[in-house]
């Protein structure tokens, strides 16, 4: 937890934030009472600690403290979101133009540039470590099409329903 926290990344920190409120939800509602706070102790420290551990700033990173990843989240003039936009934007033309079979696996960052390709030559692509569309279910879509986006979604909502089922 401490590593996900030193590292600064954003949607791991929103993931990590959600299931630690689903979490204290489900303990405060399903255990008895003097379970819950036996059962949220050591998790709760646990976390606590991890923060306090990440609170220790970062030389040379673009964002060296949690304050200055937290005010990247929204900023559209941010260089990482700007780029996301750009490829979640590909991704979705991809889709329209190829919604049944999509263009093929493994061939997004291939067929990135068709559709934006004017910020990728030879001298800008080795500034970012990757092209990929930073969105797994729309790269997945882009790829493969429908039928494969539909097979993806119906496993993730079954185990989201096998899960809250157990519950």
């Amino acid at each position: 937890v401490s590593f996900l926290l030193f590292t600064r990344n954003r949607s791991g920190l929103i993931i990590l934030t959600v299931i630690l409120i689903l979490y204290v939800l489900f303990i405060l509602l399903k255990k008895e009472k003097g379970v819950k706070l036996k059962t949220l102790a050591p998790v709760l420290g646990i976390i606590s600690i991890s923060f306090l551990i990440s609170l220790i700033p970062v030389k040379g990173s673009e964002r060296p403290d949690l304050e200055s990843t937290a005010n990247t989240f929204f900023d559209t003039e941010y260089k990482s979101n700007m780029l996301r936009l750009k490829f979640w934007e590909a991704s979705i033309q991809m889709i329209k133009e190829n919604p049944v079979a999509g263009v093929g696996l493994f061939k997004w960052s291939g067929y990135y540039p068709k559709y934006n390709g004017d910020y990728f030559n030879d001298e800008t692509s080795t500034h970012i470590h990757s092209i990929h569309s930073h969105n797994d279910f729309l790269e997945l879509f882009a790829e493969s099409g429908i039928a494969s986006s539909l097979i993806f979604l119906l496993i993730y909502f079954s185990i989201v329903l096998t899960l809250f089922i157990r519950i």
